[in-house]
C-alpha cells in the first residue's frame, strides 16, 4: 500500500468518510456518472494530496473543478497506468504520446485565447465584475484563468457568477439568511454567495466524498473559523440550522448525503446546478423528501441544470416533478463563454396551503 501524502487530520477525515459512505444505502452514495469518478479521485487525494487540484495534471477534481484536461494517462487506473509507462518506455510510443499533448496543450493555449477574448469584448462580463466581488478565485493550482481590468479571475467563478445573477432576478438574495446547496462542486457558488452577501449566516454544502473532502479543504480555506467538517458533525443526531456561526462569522456545514436526515430548522433558499441530472430518480426522489422537511412557507429554490440527454441522466423538466410542493418557472440563458449552450433554470416558491 503506497504512503499517504495527507496529514493525520486530513487522512482521518477522508477516510472516515469513505469509509462511512461504503455502509450507506445506494441512495447515498454514487450513481453511475460518479461512482468510478470518485474511486479514481479518493486514491489520487491520497497518492498526491489536493494542493494542486484544479491542475491540468489532476484528476482529483475531474468533472466538477475546473482543471484543464490536457493529459490523459493521470486518468488511467492504476493497471493502465503501468501498461501506459511501459509503452512510454519505447522511443517511438513516447514521441507520439508527447507530441499528442504538446498539440493538445497548444489548443488549449488557443483556446485560453478566445476566451480572453470574450472577456475583452463581453459588455455582460464587464456588468458582472463591476457588481460582484469575484476575488480570491484562483488558488490549489488554478490555471483556466482571465484578466478583467488586471485582476486575475478563474473563468470557472465567471460562469457560476451568471447563474447566481440570473438567479437573483427572481430571488432576492439580499434577504436569504441561510443556503443549502446539493452537489457544491468544490465550493465555488459557496465561496460566491458568502463573499457577496454577508446577510448569508449558515450555508449547508452537500456532495459525496471525496468531492466533500476538497470542497471542506477549500472553504476551510477561505473561511477557516467558519467551516464544520464531517468529522465535526458525524455523531450529531440532530444538525440545527441556526444561523450562528464562531465568532459572529458564518457557519459553513460540509455535510455527506447520509447526513441530509440529521438536518433541523427551515432554509431559505435550496440551491442545485447541475448534480441533479447526474443522479438516479431514487437518489433525487430521497433528497427532495427531506428538503421539502426543512422548507418552510418562505423557502425559495433555485435549480440549475442542462440537457445531458444521455441514459444515466435525467432530464431537465422532470425535475419540477420531485417538488410537488413548489410554484416554479422555467427559462433558458446561454452561457457566458459557450454560448451555443444554455442553462436551464427552474426557480420556484413554495405553495401557499
Amino acid at each position: 500500500m503506497s504512503k499517504s501524502s495527507l496529514s493525520a487530520r486530513d487522512e482521518n477525515l477522508l477516510q472516515g468518510m469513505m469509509s462511512d459512505m461504503q455502509t450507506k444505502e445506494p441512495v447515498y452514495r454514487p450513481g453511475v456518472y460518479w461512482e468510478s469518478k470518485t474511486k479514481a479521485a479518493a486514491r489520487a487525494i491520497k497518492e498526491n494530496g489536493y494542493k494542486n487540484f484544479r491542475s491540468a495534471r489532476s484528476v482529483v477534481g475531474l468533472s466538477y473543478a475546473d482543471n484543464p484536461q490536457i493529459y490523459y494517462a493521470p486518468q488511467l487506473s492504476p493497471k493502465r497506468q503501468a501498461v501506459h509507462r511501459l509503452l512510454r518506455s519505447v522511443p517511438i510510443v513516447r514521441d507520439i504520446v508527447d507530441g499528442q499533448c504538446h498539440m493538445t496543450s497548444n489548443l488549449y493555449k488557443v483556446f485560453q485565447r478566445h476566451q480572453q477574448h470574450i472577456v475583452d469584448t463581453s459588455p455582460e462580463i464587464a456588468r458582472l465584475t463591476q457588481a460582484y466581488n469575484l476575488g480570491r478565485s484562483s488558488s490549489f493550482g488554478s490555471e483556466n484563468e482571465v484578466s478583467v481590468g488586471g485582476q486575475t479571475i478563474a473563468a470557472h467563478y465567471l460562469e457560476l457568477c451568471q447563474q447566481m445573477d440570473a438567479v437573483r432576478e427572481h430571488v432576492d438574495l439580499t434577504k436569504v439568511e441561510s443556503v443549502f446547496e446539493i452537489g457544491g462542486g468544490f465550493g465555488t457558488m459557496a465561496h460566491i454567495l458568502l463573499q457577496n452577501f454577508p446577510n448569508i449566516k449558515t450555508y449547508i454544502y452537500l456532495d459525496i466524498p471525496p468531492n466533500l473532502f476538497i470542497g471542506t479543504q477549500y472553504l476551510r480555506s477561505l473561511y477557516p473559523e467558519a467551516v464544520y467538517d464531517y468529522s465535526d458533525l458525524k455523531d450529531k443526531e440532530e444538525i440545527i440550522i441556526n444561523n450562528e456561526g464562531r465568532n459572529g462569522g458564518p457557519a459553513i456545514y460540509c455535510i455527506a448525503p447520509w447526513q441530509i436526515e440529521n438536518l433541523r430548522g427551515t432554509i431559505d433558499l435550496f440551491y442545485n446546478s447541475h448534480s441533479f441530472v447526474e443522479m438516479t430518480e431514487s437518489i433525487v426522489s430521497n433528497y427532495a423528501q427531506f428538503i421539502k422537511k426543512i422548507s418552510g412557507p418562505h423557502t425559495q429554490y433555485a435549480l440549475v441544470t442542462y440537457d445531458g440527454g444521455k441514459e444515466t441522466s435525467l432530464r431537465p423538466h422532470k425535475l419540477p416533478e420531485y417538488f410537488p410542493h413548489v410554484s416554479f418557472e422555467a427559462f433558458e440563458k446561454p452561457l457566458l463563454f459557450s454560448p451555443w449552450r444554455k442553462n436551464f433554470y427552474v426557480i420556484g416558491k413554495c405553495k401557499q396551503n
